[in-house]
């Protein structure tokens, strides 16, 4: 399972989120300082009545 989805997922689950849209801008920010530590940038949206 990849980040992305596991993001999803959990926010989904915790949040009882109707809508989760989430962006990978990892490639955004190749060679940056952190970058090579593989933990990923993602823009999230996530539309919860909590």
């Amino acid at each position: 399972m990849n980040t992305a989805v596991r993001i999803e997922t959990i926010l989904r689950e915790r949040l009882e989120a109707s809508v989760v849209d989430i962006e990978d801008e990892s490639h955004l920010h190749a060679g940056h300082v952190g970058a090579a530590g593989g933990g990923g940038h993602f823009n999230v949206v996530v539309v919860s009545p909590q």
